[in-house]
């Protein structure tokens, strides 16, 4: 069996409509492959972007009104400088009901627009989280589609990465000098993506998500006074992996760690930075 695979972050109503364009493909791809190999599965798997801690990247939604043009809404549940943890963990609270009557408000009236916005409560309903809102949504939208769903913040998930992790952090900065290296080669004809950091982890603290830096002799959270020794994170992902929370350039390892992925839909961007990363899965998965 083998996972024919995307993902995305877990945007309020889904999120940009090219989540699903992807999902589309996922689902194509998927029965093309079981069509031509029938002595194998495939199945589809769609990979939640819930660690993600940049709230404004999945609270709002650009819909078409009923005078044809782009309307934005957003979803505010508290001050952005509040929000630093996991976002697929926060909760919506009682304004839920407001964003959903201006989203039913801006819709041109039509024979689906209730049944739609019935749908959209129902996923969308106070107490209920983002994470698993998205997953809702997609399954009233696309029902008996056969989508695997995969938190990335599950604490089993992590308990099967706690190798790549105590790699990353014996090993710092050699994964990050390896894809810089290769975007170096790619900035002859193209433009680097992302920017890898020395140790490509965050770590949990406080209902946060804090970038974990090296310094002279330990390490520090970023934006805290928090402190660590190495062997201090080395029993972090030893023992408390879900703690710990790999930053773009590890994502993708993580994700094909655990997964006998066979195909990857991604977008434009993922593209760019999966050409850099590229070094980084034949040092940790080679």
């Amino acid at each position: 069996t083998f996972a024919v695979v995307t993902g995305q972050q877990v945007g309020i109503l889904g999120g940009p409509l090219y989540t699903l364009y992807k999902i589309f493909t996922m689902l194509k791809l998927t029965e093309q492959l079981n069509n031509k190999y029938a002595e194998m599965k495939f199945v589809p798997v769609f990979w939640l972007e819930s660690e993600d801690h940049d709230f404004e990247e999945v609270n709002h939604a650009k819909i078409l009104n009923n005078e044809n043009q782009l309307n934005d809404i957003a979803y505010q549940v508290k001050p952005k400088s509040e929000i630093r943890g996991s976002v697929g963990e926060i909760a919506f609270d009682i304004s839920i009901a407001a964003f959903i009557q201006e989203v039913s408000s801006s819709l041109p009236n039509s024979d689906f627009k209730d049944k739609i916005i019935e749908l959209i409560t129902k996923a969308y309903s106070p107490g209920v989280k983002f994470e698993k809102a998205f997953v809702q949504w997609i399954n009233f939208l696309l029902p008996n589609s056969g989508i695997i769903f995969i938190s990335a913040n599950d604490k089993d998930i992590k308990k099967l990465l706690s190798g790549v992790f105590q790699k990353e952090i014996e090993e710092y900065p050699r994964t990050s000098q390896l894809v810089i290296q290769k975007s170096a080669e790619l900035e002859k004809n193209y433009h680097a993506q992302i920017k890898p950091r020395a140790l490509n982890l965050f770590l949990f603290h406080k209902e946060g998500r804090y970038l974990i830096e090296p310094r002279e002799n330990d390490f520090s959270l970023k934006g805290t006074r928090k402190f660590f020794t190495k062997d201090e994170l080395m029993l972090i992902a030893n023992e408390t992996p879900e703690l710990l929370s790999p930053n773009v350039v590890l994502r993708p390892i993580c994700q094909d760690t655990i997964l006998p992925t066979v195909a990857y839909v991604a977008g434009p961007s993922e593209i760019a930075y999966f050409a850099q990363a590229s070094v980084a899965y034949q040092r940790l998965l080679g």
